[in-house]
């Protein structure tokens, strides 16, 4: 609900995804009170929901500072797992010009698809606005 995961259980395996990796804290300071598990979710509580640094500083008991400190070096940690490591599994753009579906010719330099991507928006109030911000790919 928090976090955009469904279970307890998934967010715990996301978090042991990152078990292996070296934490570098963004602020030079090591925050050594609140447990990494909870940093993780103090970091996607604030992508999700995007909830103040002051609100998620009352409910973790630390300061504002010290939130700050967290999810900045989360999203360089995520970026690390998520996108570096990833990003040495993805075929190389030869090898995906070897497969490249029809209707992607005119987008010869795409290495890959992210289709788990949604970005919520306010429906524009004009009609106009409205055939704008459409995608035809998401109907």
């Amino acid at each position: 609900m928090y976090t955009g995961i469904p279970t307890s259980e998934l967010f715990i395996v996301r978090f042991e995804l990152m078990n292996d990796i070296q934490i570098k804290y963004y602020a030079g300071w090591n925050v050594q009170l609140i447990p990494n598990v909870d940093q993780l979710l103090i970091t996607l509580m604030k992508l999700r929901l995007n909830l103040p640094h002051e609100y998620l500083s009352i409910r973790f008991n630390c300061s504002t500072a010290t939130v700050t400190n967290i999810i900045m070096t989360w999203i360089y940690t995520l970026d690390e797992v998520i996108f570096v490591h990833l990003m040495k599994t993805i075929p190389s753009r030869q090898i995906n010009q070897a497969c490249l579906p029809a209707a992607f010719t005119n987008y010869k330099n795409s290495r890959i698809i992210l289709d788990s991507t949604e970005i919520y928006s306010t429906v524009p109030a004009s009609m106009e606005n409205q055939r704008l911000a459409y995608s035809s790919y998401k109907h």
